[in-house]
């Protein structure tokens, strides 16, 4: 009784065999984080450490014609749009710390420096310069989608994302959530 879930499971559906008493051991999912440090049966239950672990969206490359690949301007408009520190309060629950760089806090080869910061102003006008370079008019031009792992915890990161940059751009950001299997496969696709 000490696994903390099987691959197939949800983090919901561990939560719920955890208080059950199923299981010993869980992850909970972030939105779970408020309501079980005010149980208070369930409060004495939780541990808080660290461990080295990333989470990131990437931009697709692969199509030499998709708006991110033709423009580093736009790359780094979505990037600059996106408030880090909100996203670990609102999207994680609190639970984390920000990495600034690929590799985390704590990973041998950290750099403290930020990489690209949260700058609105500064991602607006590189939006700008992103869609002149694709020759669009506006943002309704641009048709874009975020994928994700529906099997995770994702759908509210991925909801504070759109928010983000439709916030900062006007711009809508469909989602398209797919089972574990189907993403790799997805991201692995020519």
């Amino acid at each position: 009784r000490l696994a903390p879930w099987r691959t197939d499971e949800t983090p919901a559906a561990a939560l719920a065999a955890y208080e059950a008493g199923d299981i010993d051991i869980t992850a909970p999912p972030a939105a779970e984080f408020a309501r079980i440090e005010d149980d208070p049966e369930l409060a004495p239950d939780v541990f808080r450490g660290n461990n080295l672990g990333i989470e990131y969206y990437a931009f697709d490359l692969k199509d030499p014609n998709g708006p991110f690949a033709r423009s580093v301007s736009l790359r780094r408009a979505f990037h600059e749009a996106v408030d880090k520190d909100a996203a670990l309060q609102v999207a994680f629950g609190g639970v984390g710390t920000v990495a600034d760089s690929v590799v985390p806090p704590g990973m041998p080869g950290y750099q403290d420096e930020v990489f690209i910061e949260y700058d609105v102003k500064q991602a607006q006008a590189d939006f700008a310069a992103g869609l002149e370079e694709l020759g669009l008019a506006s943002a309704a031009d641009l048709h874009l989608q975020i994928g994700y792992n529906t099997g995770s915890t994702h759908e509210g990161r991925v909801e504070f994302l759109q928010q983000q940059w439709n916030d900062a751009f006007g711009v809508s950001v469909e989602p398209v959530g797919m089972e574990f299997g189907t993403y790799l496969d997805r991201l692995s696709s020519d």
